[in-house]
């Protein structure tokens, strides 16, 4: 019975199996932390891109329109189904740079959040250090500082990212505590497993679609730690629903309706379906797609590891799994099992490591192996970057790219998207990164351009449309098939189609709905 409760690890087994013991006040986290921040920000400043289009109009949007009264609004919040916790904290953000003149920037937001993800990487190196000692700690803060998952999706502001850094840091925690309570060691106090429960409450409010994982780590604590530990932390879970349950019902109208209603809709009425159905072997098609020839050695020290770091491996196979068996499916709704993933393979890479191998002669290097180890795994880590995510980086950019280039226009006095029966308006930021007291088009068909074109001076188009625009518009510049145009003149207020106004916003068009 013991064997089958023990979520972590052999109990005779010493902590710092597979690097030597080293305390973590030994070696200082700081330069790991930020090279960590630096690779952050590069991909931040240098190339800005999004990742799903729900990082903006479910979080930047609402939060722009919470400040300014402009923003898109789409049909999730037209249906009452999001939480207004995640925009309400991106709005506290984009005050403070309006503050100190800055305006509401998307970027500041990002930075803000691309800083906080450093605590995955912290305690990561805390967690590579209890269960396989220095050199666990080492390839734990290595590959959760540059990873190209962790990296990129640090700074975005999607929900599913933001609850899976809390999930993996929870569930790293209590791993730790966990593992110290079967060795013997120090007995956690009652504000440990308050801290992690708050955690993982959080992640689950901010989405309840991680509550498989959670409960994962709340059953291990309490069979693990007590039953008084156990209630210790389900408590600390249960306060950050009850404050949802507050706020819902101050901005909704009833308590938790962003959980019980968005059940209704996506699983009853199966509105989520409307955007895609997968097979149940999506994730693990996307992880090869992404991560290419280094899922081979990250798997393999994933079930090295996963002997040791049992409670992480099974919240990664319940999140896995209970999002396999949604028909819809995105890759970054399982962004919280990336870090534990890592974590899991670091200390599966510290235990292979420190098998016995033939004895070194009398030239034997200086340098660690381990130090050439994490040289390789950052090396594998960078060539994933560029070569995976490549796609991801460049087509997700060039929108948002032109819209801040519209946002620089002098004197802009109206701005239309003119997107026909495609839908790429979604990739272009809209309002919180137009940040323009302006009106902002959505324009389908050639009638709505005759209708609308008074209202605007600056037109964001497809390149194979240009020859059929008004000559008054000279091109401002060209960028992977969409053009950003501009004319000279004034703007008169017109109310058609503009696009806060548009319902049902969001969802997906019907083939031959719109005429041309």
């Amino acid at each position: 019975m013991a064997e089958v409760l023990d979520f972590s690890s052999n109990r005779s087994a010493p902590a710092a199996r597979g690097g030597g013991s080293v305390s973590p006040r030994g070696t200082s986290m700081l330069p790991l932390l930020l090279a960590a921040l630096l690779a952050r920000l590069v991909f931040l400043f240098v190339g800005p891109f999004y990742i799903r289009p729900d990082e903006v109009f479910q979080a930047l949007e609402p939060a722009h329109r919470l400040l300014t009264g402009h923003g898109v609004i789409t049909w999730e919040w037209h249906e009452g189904i999001r939480s207004w916790l995640l925009p309400g904290l991106i709005a506290a953000i984009m005050q403070a740079s309006a503050w100190v003149g800055l305006g509401h920037s998307t970027l500041v937001v990002q930075g803000v959040f691309a800083t906080l993800s450093l605590a995955v990487v912290a305690v990561a190196v805390r967690c590579g250090q209890a269960f396989a000692g220095r050199t666990g700690a080492l390839f734990c803060g290595v590959l959760t500082a540059f990873w190209p998952d962790t990296v990129l999706d640090g700074s975005h502001t999607l929900s599913e990212s933001q609850a899976g850094n809390l999930l993996a840091i929870g569930t790293m925690l209590a791993s730790v505590m966990l593992r110290r309570a079967w060795a013997g060691g120090r007995q956690a106090s009652s504000w440990e497993p308050c801290g992690i429960g708050l955690l993982l409450g959080f992640a689950t409010i901010l989405r309840f679609q991680l509550i498989p994982g959670v409960a994962v780590v709340l059953v291990a604590a309490w069979l693990t730690d007590g039953r008084r530990r156990g209630a210790v932390m389900l408590l600390g879970a249960a306060l950050p629903l009850a404050g949802q349950a507050v706020l819902d019902t101050m901005t909704l109208g009833a308590p938790l309706q962003s959980i019980w209603k968005n059940l209704e809709v996506n699983l009853v009425e199966h509105r989520a379906d409307l955007f895609g159905r997968s097979s149940p072997a999506f994730y693990l098609f996307e992880m090869v797609q992404y991560w290419g020839a280094a899922l081979l050695p990250l798997a393999a020290c994933f079930v090295a590891g996963v002997r040791k770091a049992r409670l992480a491996g099974l919240v990664v196979a319940a999140v896995i799994f209970s999002h396999s068996v949604i028909a819809h499916k995105e890759f970054s709704f399982i962004a919280g099992t990336v870090p534990l993933i890592l974590v899991v393979a670091g200390i599966g890479g510290a235990m292979l490591l420190a098998r016995p191998g033939p004895r070194s002669g009398p030239n034997r290097s200086r340098i660690p192996p381990a130090s050439w180890a994490a040289l390789a795994i950052v090396a594998m880590c960078v060539t994933t970057l560029f070569s995976g995510y490549k796609s991801l980086r460049r087509d997700h950019a060039s929108l948002p790219s032109l819209m801040r280039q519209a946002r620089q226009v002098p004197g802009l006095c109206g701005l239309a998207l003119y997107v026909g029966e495609q839908q790429w308006w979604i990739w272009t930021g809209g309002y919180s990164l137009l940040d323009r007291d302006v009106p902002l088009y959505l324009l389908r068909a050639p009638a709505d351009f005759a209708t609308a074109a008074s209202g605007f001076d600056a037109l964001l188009v497809d390149e194979g449309v240009l020859a059929y625009l008004p000559t008054s518009y000279r091109l401002v510049r060209c960028l992977h098939g969409a053009c950003l145009l501009h004319r000279d003149g004034s703007c008169l207020p017109n109310g058609s189609h503009l696009m806060q106004d548009e319902a049902g916003l969001g969802l997906p068009i019907q083939p031959g709905s719109i005429r041309w």
